[in-house]
């Protein structure tokens, strides 16, 4: 009896580390801190390159920007075609509508600093438009250059780029 016992205890821990946990186990604590890791990490991998947000005010280094302010707090711009609407989130992380015919796509963009460029852009933002067949890349380019169309003069061109599609080109203002 005492045998079958001891083979039964020995083929339950078989598996168990040395304190009596099944192998693999992790404690509360430990997996929380993994967690955490890997957030910060893909966080850090998502945002700015260091090198392309050098010298800009507010920068904080490897990893991103932090309290940088987007000179872009809302665009709205297009052509007779379609409508683009732009709008800051907080930080340099903005929200975009775009419209074409009965379509509405959302996606987000992040503006990208460059080093001497002041309230009057050009301006570059890049990101995702979401999309029914999968996400596409979307690039926007702002620039400060008088521009007419049928709704009348703007302060500045717009061009659209996103992955699989035609570019697009309009006019638009920056809300200020």
């Amino acid at each position: 009896m005492r045998r079958l016992v001891a083979c039964l205890f020995v083929l339950t821990c078989a598996g168990c580390g040395p304190i009596g946990h099944p192998a693999g186990y992790v404690p509360d604590a430990e997996r929380n801190a993994r967690t955490e890791a890997d957030i910060a990490l893909a966080n850090r991998a998502a945002s700015p390159d260091a090198a392309v947000t050098a010298g800009v005010a507010g920068a904080a280094g490897p990893g991103g920007v932090e309290g940088a302010i987007s000179p872009i707090p809302a665009f709205r711009g297009g052509d007779a075609r379609w409508r683009m609407e732009i709008q800051s989130v907080g930080d340099l992380r903005h929200d975009v509508t775009l419209r074409q015919g009965r379509a509405r796509l959302q996606g987000t963009l992040t503006y990208r600093p460059v080093p001497g460029v002041g309230e009057s852009g050009p301006f570059d933002l890049d990101g995702t438009l979401y999309m029914p067949r999968g996400d596409a890349a979307m690039h926007v380019h702002l620039e400060r250059d008088p521009c007419l169309d049928a709704r009348g003069a703007h302060a500045w061109k717009v061009q659209v780029f996103v992955d699989g599609q035609a570019p697009r080109a309009g006019c638009g203002d920056i809300a200020m």
